[in-house]
């Protein structure tokens, strides 16, 4: 179903397009002997995001070339990152006679707005993050170490950056073992021992600083980050970020309505258990004080990052209350969970894409499946792709260029400020330029 929309919103020509076109021009190059470049950036993709996994990725791409391999790819992610997250609570669950709630939290997780939002726009590695965290979760938990830390290197391997989240994930089921084991609560053991994190973690900040300067070299940019004010600097240039309340202040409505969908996605579970709420503190500080929108707002991939530590600790909370008797002794408050669950994933499916309800959530962008028409300009841009010689110089609009990334000129006359090609552009003796009627 995640698949059919994805691809639905893709022959409409309404996948905007400017990443779905990156990714499949980067494999594309790389299939042809060039390290992922790509026009839309300007250089190699490797150069602006540090991600080793596109090497796994080009494997897959290669049998199928065509954007719909990674919509495919992606849609699977997401909709299997519910196994996991079941995985978790049956583990958590000593009793095993509440595994119907185990459920309920699952089909939750599968429509919850921050995890399903990013099949509503192109394609992202980072929507491939929860369901490898999940098993990284699982896998510290259950006391694995080898595929602990198989998950936990696909984690980083998709954005350097999640370094940071990972380390912190070590700590948080650390820190909630010490408290566990103070308190004298009963827990699932882990292998996170104070030798593993201090290890694992000083490994991941060395693999962090060593994929910086690679990225560095591959762009031609090294980035001075050996203080506090250069980190400052650079998150102020490249994210639009201050921390000020004059930043937290701007856009407050759609923040608080993120925050609304998090606390309906898992979190008003995961709030008993605060510490394991700690990996995503970083990036939701990140987030809520940045003037980027798309960062907080729902249907692009960045809220992905929220839904998998939200949902841990929602396992813990309703499993904790399983294994307690709690809930087995007094049917009204287990009555009371199950009802609330069950609103949960009512009110996720109607604001979700795969709803019924013809609609475009006025906060996101997320579409409902039923808004697609496939129309005259979807049927025009496929068809006058087949006229065309692969070597043509071609300027193409955002929605546009994904169906002409096999094009090795193909260019686009989007956020040329931020990627820097204007120069390219205006040199540049395009024999067509491609737009539709919206523009």
């Amino acid at each position: 179903l995640f698949s059919y929309y994805s691809i639905m919103r893709y022959l409409v020509q309404d996948a905007t397009g400017f990443d779905l076109g990156i990714y499949s021009s980067a494999l594309y190059s790389a299939m042809h002997g060039t390290l992922f470049h790509t026009n839309l950036l300007n250089g190699s993709f490797l150069g602006n995001h540090f991600s080793p996994f596109m090497f796994l990725l080009l494997a897959v791409f290669s049998v199928y070339p065509h954007n719909t391999t990674l919509l495919v790819i992606q849609a699977f992610a997401i909709g299997f990152a519910g196994v996991p997250a079941y995985m978790i609570y049956e583990m958590l669950d000593r009793s095993k006679s509440h595994r119907q709630l185990g459920l309920l939290l699952m089909i939750l997780f599968e429509f919850a707005v921050i995890l399903i939002g990013p099949i509503s726009f192109d394609f992202h590695l980072m929507a491939l993050f929860p369901l490898f965290y999940l098993f990284t979760f699982y896998f510290l938990m259950r006391g694995n170490k080898i595929l602990s830390l198989v998950f936990l290197a696909l984690s980083i391997s998709l954005h350097a950056f999640f370094s940071v989240i990972m380390v912190l994930l070590l700590i948080s089921i650390y820190l909630q073992k010490l408290w566990n084991d103070h308190h004298k609560v009963e827990s699932q053991t882990s292998i996170v021992t104070l030798p593993f994190l201090f290890i694992s973690s000083i490994l991941i900040i060395i693999y962090l600083i060593i994929a910086e300067h690679i990225k560095g070299i591959i762009s031609g940019q090294s980035i001075d980050l050996v203080s506090l004010h250069s980190l400052m600097i650079y998150l102020k240039e490249r994210y639009n970020i201050t921390f000020s309340l004059g930043a937290l202040d701007q856009y407050v409505y759609v923040k608080l309505l993120m925050v609304a969908l998090m606390l309906v996605g898992g979190g008003v579970f995961a709030f008993r258990y605060p510490i394991l709420i700690l990996p995503i503190i970083p990036y939701f500080l990140f987030a809520f004080f940045s003037g980027n929108a798309a960062y907080f707002i729902a249907g692009y991939q960045y809220t992905a990052m929220f839904a998998p530590v939200l949902v841990a600790g929602a396992a813990f909370s309703i499993s904790k209350m399983a294994s307690s008797g709690i809930l087995s002794n007094q049917k009204i408050k287990k009555g009371i969970v199950v009802s609330l669950i069950i609103m949960l994933i009512a009110v996720n499916f109607l604001l979700g894409p795969i709803s019924p309800i013809f609609s475009q959530n006025s906060f996101g962008n997320i579409e409902s499946i039923y808004s697609f028409n496939y129309n005259e300009t979807s049927i025009a841009v496929f068809s006058l792709r087949a006229y065309l010689n692969h070597s043509s110089s071609i300027l193409l609009q955002n929605n546009i260029y994904p169906p002409y990334f096999q094009f090795r000129n193909a260019y686009l006359l989007y956020s040329y400020n931020l990627v820097g090609n204007l120069g390219t552009l205006l040199k540049a003796n395009f024999t067509y330029i491609i737009g539709d009627m919206c523009n």
